[in-house]
């Protein structure tokens, strides 16, 4: 494009790259900027667990072989709640089934 012949902006080789790389998603140079801008943002706020040093989530259960305290994905998981241990959205679908 004539407008971008002596200025083009980073958006443009970002999305080129992409387009090079079949454009279902960014390329390499585009994912790293994307992600350290993200991380970046999330370092500057003042609410971010990035911002303190020593921290550890209070979440999580004790490993039995170390006795340390371990946080893994069942526990997020688990901390969110969106797992149905007893089966309630099962027993509803089988009792209304569409």
């Amino acid at each position: 494009l004539p407008v971008f012949e002596r200025r083009t902006p980073l958006w443009y080789y970002i999305l080129k790259e992409a387009e090079l790389g079949g454009g279902e998603r960014l390329g390499p140079v585009g994912s790293r900027i994307v992600a350290e801008t993200f991380v970046g943002l999330i370092k500057k706020s003042r609410y971010s667990i990035l911002g303190e040093q020593d921290w550890r989530p209070v979440y999580g259960r004790t490993d039995p072989s170390t006795g340390r305290a371990r946080f893994e994905m069942a526990d997020l998981i688990d901390f969110a709640g969106v797992v149905d241990p007893l089966g309630e959205h099962e027993r509803a679908l089988q009792a209304n089934p569409t």
